[in-house]
């Protein structure tokens, strides 16, 4: 309660329920997956066992007093890394929309694929099925992208974001992770992108290019790539090199965004 108390000095009270709230379905997840675990490596081994219940039961205890305290202090480093990410991100968008360029911009294409309807699909997995799925499309990432000339950033739960030079290179190595992922049996893949400025800071980008890229994912179908229009023409003969071409231009309602932005649709030359 005086932990609240502070708090209210700050957040309205709504905030902070509306917080806890986040924070307890969080939490709710993490101690399923460590109860999952913890049965699957450490119970399980036990149950085909000679030893009595009780004897199994006490040495499950001393397990759980072993393993249990390690597990604040991880939450809390990775509490701090993320925050830190989530502070640098929002204040180069802030410095963005006032028009100021930033000292180490640099021109990329940035993309975020993941995989649809995940999040539907998750509702009959366990917490560890679903972590289980989410590692195999990165592990496929990794043996896809970078032979493409892509980059791969860093996995983000059922999504992977990657960079490459220019929106052809990104378009290509992004289909080849939509086929790759069909071939490994995964939920379908979408990808959007988006080229432009953006700050790399501990081997990962800041910018309008990410967050646009990032919301971008969110709108296109399945087996294709949404890019943000280019303020530089796309080049549909490099395109076609990798059996591309834009398929439809669009104008997206883009959650956050105050207004459509134009956007191409992009997948195989031989698909309709």
């Amino acid at each position: 309660l005086r932990l609240v108390g502070v708090l209210r000095a700050v957040y309205s009270d709504d905030v902070l329920v509306e917080t806890a709230a986040v924070m307890g379905r969080s939490m709710a997840r993490l101690a399923a997956a460590e109860v999952e675990t913890f049965w699957r490596e450490a119970s399980q081994p036990f149950a085909g066992s000679a030893a009595s219940e009780i004897e199994i039961g006490w040495r499950l205890a001393s397990l759980a007093d072993l393993v249990l305290p390690t597990t604040s202090p991880m939450l809390e480093t990775a509490h701090r890394w993320h925050l830190e990410g989530a502070m640098r991100s929002e204040s180069v968008l802030r410095l963005e929309e006032r028009g100021r360029g930033l000292p180490g911009q640099v021109e990329l294409t940035i993309a975020f694929a993941d995989l649809v309807g995940f999040t539907a699909a998750s509702d009959r997995l366990s917490t560890l099925e679903v972590g289980e799925v989410a590692a195999r499309f990165l592990r496929c990432a990794e043996a896809t992208l970078p032979d493409r000339g892509a980059r791969i950033v860093k996995g983000i739960g059922d999504a992977v974001m990657f960079s490459a030079p220019d929106p052809a290179a990104g378009a290509a190595a992004a289909m080849a992770l939509v086929e790759a992922a069909r071939a490994e049996g995964l939920p379908p893949v979408r990808v959007g992108m988006a080229h432009g400025p953006v700050l790399r800071r501990h081997a990962d980008y800041f910018g309008r290019t990410v967050n646009v890229a990032s919301k971008l994912s969110a709108v296109g179908e399945a087996g294709r790539v949404l890019l943000l229009e280019p303020s530089s023409p796309l080049s549909e003969p490099d395109l076609a090199k990798a059996d591309l071409r834009i398929l439809r231009r669009r104008r997206v309602e883009v959650r956050g965004l105050d207004r459509r932005v134009p956007a191409l649709e992009i997948g195989r030359a031989q698909s309709g």
